[in-house]
């Protein structure tokens, strides 16, 4: 069996929020160019990955030697594989969908004394009550009555040239676990067989989290939340096969 286990610590920042090289855009004030600053939008703070390959004890010259040619190019000799990932939230950013300081979004406000600790706090994943198949993204009471964000938690800046702050929290962290199995048959002479199989999210796992990568939410939408896909739907379990002849 061989086995490795990585940790990453990583941080990115960057004065636009945007995910490569070719992208521009405006400062919002020349008065104060640290505004811009923030997370970059990648900025994944922890990953874990771990594999291993682990030789099943079954075939020709292993544990349990199977000395049947057939029998043991169907049971023998497999090699099984894993991968699992495991990481933080990507980063998100409020607005207020109210462009009014230099035709830019003024940001949001904090009401009654709240912090963006504690709204950091209140991400979290769970079914929504009416909507079958639809995920709240944050606790039920940080939305209002209307669906945008409770106003005694979050509202826009509503005074023309001032600013409000911006607020960027992250998501929820996510996983993803994908296995192999491998072998190699001899055939005739040099010739072999050689079997692949791939299968991608292994356990058919949504990942369901927030707005997730270059996400802005506005906080006067009346869906705010709330989420209908998991970020992972386009890749559902996937099994890919590959068989070679070798001669």
């Amino acid at each position: 069996m061989t086995a490795n286990v990585n940790y990453t610590l990583a941080k990115n920042t960057g004065n636009i929020f945007a995910d490569n090289a070719t992208q521009s855009g405006n400062y919002l004030t020349l008065r104060d160019k640290a505004k811009n600053n923030g997370p970059a939008p990648f900025d994944v703070r922890h990953v874990v990955q771990g594999y291993a390959l682990y030789d099943l004890p079954f075939g020709r010259g292993r544990h349990f030697d199977i000395s049947n040619n057939v029998l043991d190019a169907i049971a023998g000799g497999w090699t099984l594989g894993g991968l699992v990932t495991a990481q933080s939230g990507t980063p998100f950013r409020l607005v207020s969908g109210r462009q009014t300081v230099n035709t830019s979004d003024a940001g949001v406000v904090l009401m009654n004394g709240h912090t963006v600790e504690e709204i950091q706090n209140l991400i979290t994943i769970r079914p929504h009550p009416t909507q079958p198949g639809s995920r709240y993204w944050v606790d039920p009471i940080l939305v209002g009555p209307d669906g945008a964000a409770n106003p005694e938690y979050l509202a826009p800046a509503t005074v023309p040239g001032e600013w409000g702050q911006t607020i960027y929290l992250r998501g929820r962290n996510v996983w993803t676990l994908d296995a192999s199995f491998n072998k190699t048959t001899p055939l005739v002479g040099r010739s072999a067989l050689s079997i692949h199989v791939t299968i991608q999210n292994l356990l058919n796992h949504a990942v369901w989290s927030t707005p997730g990568f270059l996400g802005n939410v506005d906080i006067t939408s009346t869906t705010f939340g709330i989420t209908n896909n998991p970020i992972n739907n386009n890749t559902p379990r996937n099994i890919y096969s590959r068989v070679t002849v070798m001669f």
